[in-house]
């Protein structure tokens, strides 16, 4: 949906155009400050789709998904079968449920957390 249309003039006097579309991912993704041409918008809706399981929403259909993380449904669908095609997710009819594969990502963190917490660590004056 086209939500407003913007002119900008630059040092050198040239006009720019700019249609603005109204993203619903803009919640998930809004700048702090400036934003990196280098991010993936792909890998942050990935986790923004594993983030959405919780506890209490241990299965999501995909339309529970693309209203919880703010993305169209096609876009939670890919989202979806790619997890499900590297092991995160898996499916039981229309539901959706995370693998345990999800916590090798928690894991990453964890032992380099080890190791950076032990290396800081005191060691015993024998």
């Amino acid at each position: 949906m086209l939500d407003s249309i913007r002119w900008f003039v630059n040092s050198g006097g040239m006009c720019w155009l700019f249609f603005a579309y109204r993203n619903r991912l803009d919640r998930m993704v809004r700048a702090k400050a400036i934003q990196r041409r280098e991010a993936m918008g792909g890998l942050a809706k990935g986790l923004a789709v594993i983030r959405a399981f919780t506890r209490d929403r241990a299965t999501l259909s995909l339309s529970d998904v693309a209203a919880l993380t703010d993305m169209p449904p096609a876009t939670a669908r890919r989202c979806l079968l790619t997890l499900e095609e590297l092991g995160y997710v898996t499916r039981s009819g229309r539901q959706f449920v995370l693998r345990p594969k999800v916590l090798e990502l928690g894991a990453a963190y964890f032992s380099t957390a080890w190791k950076s917490c032990m290396s800081h660590a005191p060691r015993s004056g024998r």
